[in-house]
């Protein structure tokens, strides 16, 4: 287990276990990349599906004409 010490003097160091770290907040972090997919593939969606409605109008009135 990789342990450092953190701090700006030496009166005040405080151990660090990284690995202990990486357990408990690698899942949060994997979320909050998850979130950030995701909210690209809705703004990629919702600029589809704006296309398909607009495409569909123009089809409707070309048939109109």
């Amino acid at each position: 287990m990789p342990v450092g010490s953190v701090g700006p003097s030496t009166e005040s160091n405080v151990n660090f276990d990284l690995e202990a770290f990486w357990l408990r907040y690698k899942g949060d972090l994997d979320l909050k990349a998850n979130k950030s997919d995701l909210e690209h593939t809705r703004t990629d969606f919702g600029m589809w599906f704006k296309k398909i409605r607009e495409e569909l109008a123009n089809k409707l009135n070309r048939e109109d004409l």
